[in-house]
């Protein structure tokens, strides 16, 4: 063979050599890249889905969703083609653009996305302006927003002011305090609390509604246990409006069994406690009317008293302190210390204590509807 055939036949095989090579390394990469597979993976009907590549499978959108199973207890639930959403419990639920995988939907919102409405309240449940909606028998959702006229009252001698406008007919929701004390209460009841209606025509601050209780519930308001302030010995006033239409006996509010005013058929009774047994004063008045009335009484270092609708009814010359022995608890809509007892039926609103004997133009004005 010459040198010029060598050549020749070397030529063409390392020409062979590199095609098969290039070849090769061709086929690897095409293997590669079918096993890999791409950055956007196909539906089921053979449409691509951008951006939906780990999404469906458990793991984050590229849009920034992230998956959850439908139903998912307390948060955004979500499921279905192309963004459907279903709400879970208690949670809200959210409409957005995704692609479907094997393992539930990657629904991340954007711009255009819609949040549900809450689910409806049952029959039972009432709307607070505490913003507390009650979805079915077991689940409460707060949105543990104050009433808007809840402000606090900054007088020094108001000891403790319950404005019952956060009334939502649920047990175990707080009732605010709007005065510097600051001493929450309680609504409690058998199966649910007192509801929201609407308040005095009279009262012209604002005043977002009472607070309607049920006595066969044994609805209350209970402030566990009452602070130092609203336990005096003397020189007391504590007023309130209510409504009812009941005859039988009936606390409006009641300091453990130490004071309390009672609603007894055609009179109203302010009650004190002092060393072994308790002091009395009445007062003769038709408030059993189903309208609205205003009710102070007062205790100075000399008598009782007794004021309805801003007039002065009764005077009692007992003169002894308030003695504070049984019972801890201020109480509202029911007695002191006696669950069941002595429970009201009818509406309550803007229960106020304060340190000192209001003047009789104070408590007149707070029956005309001021704020003071």
């Amino acid at each position: 063979m010459t040198v010029a055939t060598v050549k020749v036949v070397t030529y063409f095989l390392g020409k062979n050599v590199r095609s098969i090579l290039g070849s090769f390394i061709v086929a690897i990469l095409l293997l590669v890249a079918v096993t890999c597979g791409g950055p956007d993976e196909q539906r089921p009907d053979g449409t691509e889905a951008p951006g939906a590549e780990a999404g469906a499978r458990g793991g984050s959108s590229s849009t920034g969703g992230t998956t959850q199973n439908s139903g998912g207890k307390g948060g955004a639930s979500q499921t279905g083609t192309g963004g459907t959403s279903i709400a879970g419990n208690a949670g809200a639920s959210q409409a957005g653009a995704g692609g479907t995988g094997t393992g539930g939907t990657s629904t991340a919102p954007d711009a255009g996305a819609l949040i549900d409405a809450p689910a409806p309240m049952d029959a039972g449940a009432q709307a607070g302006i505490g913003g507390s909606t009650k979805v079915d028998a077991s689940v409460v959702v707060d949105a543990g927003l104050p009433p808007p006229d809840a402000e606090i009252v900054q007088d020094p001698q108001l000891v403790a002011y319950y404005r019952l406008d956060d009334a939502v007919g649920a047990a175990g929701r707080p009732a605010q305090d709007s005065s510097l004390t600051g001493s929450a209460g309680l609504y409690t009841g058998m199966t649910s609390g007192p509801v929201l209606v609407p308040g005095p025509a009279k009262i012209k601050f604002p005043n977002a509604g009472a607070a309607r209780f049920t006595s066969a519930q044994h609805q209350a308001v209970l402030v566990a246990p009452a602070p130092l302030a609203l336990r005096p010995a003397k020189n007391i006033t504590v007023s309130a409006w209510y409504r009812t239409l009941s005859s039988t006996e009936a606390e409006l509010f009641s300091m453990g069994d130490s004071y309390a005013v009672r609603i007894q058929g055609q009179d109203v009774v302010f009650i004190k406690r002092v060393p072994e047994t308790w002091e009395i004063c009445t007062a003769t008045a038709a408030t059993n009317d189903g309208n609205w009335h205003h009710v102070a009484v007062a205790q100075n270092d000399s008598a009782m008293f007794i004021f309805i609708d801003g007039a002065l009814a009764a005077t009692c010359g007992q003169a002894a302190p308030i003695t504070y022995d049984l019972g801890m608890e201020f109480v509202i809509g029911r007695h002191g210390t006696s669950v069941g007892r002595a429970q009201f039926e009818g509406d309550i609103d803007d229960v106020r204590i304060y340190n000192a004997v209001l003047s009789p133009e104070r408590i007149a004005s707070l029956a005309s509807g001021n704020a003071e």
